[in-house]
């Protein structure tokens, strides 16, 4: 309990200067922003009540881990975000202990497409490719029956163009219930402090209070998910071209806990308007997951792919 109190405390004193900083020059880790799983994506990002995988809990909502019927579970992927622009090589593992208490923990790697840099005199000065870096835990508590909590802390890394790097430590923190398959969770997502880059400008992270509501039932040999993920951007994550309100909708049909095909619409925030289909197989606790995103043509989320492989038991 004492480390259940420390880390909801440091999550609340993060966010405070969130709050006081609400105007800044922009915002910073727009990429923390990303579903890095794949079964996710293939719910148009609505994944934050799931618990058919539980691997990315760190990066999501991991107060859903103790309602798992996995014990545990890793996987690795690959996201193309925005096809030859942004790839992200990503791993990550959680726990189910007695679906009592949820760990998980994560790294993920990404690298943008190179570009050339010039000087004042439009000499060229060779090439650059943007790139970033995060690490994820995450421990939740299923206090009793109905109900759990639980917290995420991450460390972000990110440098866009050459000389201009920032780096950032943010926390989540969601409170989950689920009685007779009806699933719903509240919470906060990406607060940290306000973070200056090497070039003094002064950005906010993307933060959102997040609520989700959705419905998990087995019939037989036959499953089904659905659910609705909403984020409200209080501080960051938005431009004046883009929405404060972000909508997930996304369900999945599975067929005797080995074929699973997914679909999702997201609008808004940060990543824009996308569809999305998605297709899961397991055998012998051997997983693949893929989602392919559409979107319209001159989006460069249309024709991202992610592809994850890994093993749940």
């Amino acid at each position: 309990m004492k480390i259940i109190t420390r880390i909801l405390t440091t999550a609340a004193f993060l966010a405070v200067p969130v709050l006081s900083h609400a105007q800044t020059q922009g915002f910073a880790m727009q990429s923390s922003r990303i579903e890095l799983s794949p079964a996710a994506l293939g719910m148009g990002g609505a994944g934050l009540l799931s618990t058919s995988s539980i691997a990315w809990g760190s990066y999501g909502n991991i107060a859903a881990l103790p309602f798992s019927d996995l014990k545990g579970d890793a996987q690795v992927s690959y996201n193309n975000w925005g096809p030859s622009s942004t790839s992200y090589y990503s791993g990550a593992a959680g726990f189910n202990f007695k679906n009592k208490i949820g760990l998980s923990a994560g790294f993920s790697a990404g690298s943008g497409k190179a570009f050339e840099m010039f000087d004042d005199n439009g000499n060229t000065q060779g090439e650059f490719a943007p790139r970033n870096m995060r690490g994820n835990l995450g421990f939740s508590w299923r206090f009793i029956k109905w109900v759990s909590i639980g917290a995420n802390i991450s460390y972000h890394s990110e440098t866009l163009l050459e000389g201009s790097s920032r780096k950032q430590i943010m926390s989540d923190v969601f409170l989950m219930g689920e009685f007779n398959g009806i699933r719903a969770s509240a919470g906060v997502r990406k607060i940290g402090e306000t973070v200056a880059d090497s070039k003094e400008n002064i950005f906010s992270p993307a933060s959102s209070a997040v609520a989700a509501i959705g419905y998990a039932k087995d019939f037989g040999k036959n499953r089904i998910e659905a659910e609705a993920d909403m984020d409200y951007f209080f501080s960051g994550g938005v431009t004046e071209a883009s929405a404060p309100f972000s909508v997930s909708v996304g369900a999945a049909y599975t067929y005797n806990d080995m074929v699973a095909v997914r679909g999702g619409y997201h609008t808004g925030g940060v990543i824009g308007n996308f569809a999305s289909l998605g297709l899961g197989l397991k055998f012998y606790g051997v997983r693949l997951d893929a989602a392919f995103l559409l979107a319209g043509s001159g989006s460069p989320m249309n024709k991202t792919l992610g592809v994850g492989l890994g093993y749940c038991f």
